[in-house]
């Protein structure tokens, strides 16, 4: 579900995590980000909940998740 409102918008539901290099699924393996271990055991890969974001100006914006 998402709303949006000006400079904001609320995601609520289950979306991809924010932080970490790696993705989900590839298209193709980049050469600099190594398939480790710790990612496939340890980084979580989805979050389920509430994500907002502010952008108070059209180059700055600012997340909570």
């Amino acid at each position: 579900m998402q709303y949006a409102a000006g400079p904001v918008t609320v995601i609520a539901g289950k979306f991809v995590t924010l932080a970490g290099a790696e993705v989900i699924a590839p298209t193709r393996q980049h050469e600099l980000i190594p398939r480790s271990l710790l990612f496939t055991n340890l980084e979580p890969l989805t979050h389920t909940g509430i994500r907002l974001t502010v952008a108070p100006v059209e180059v700055v914006s600012f997340t909570l998740a």
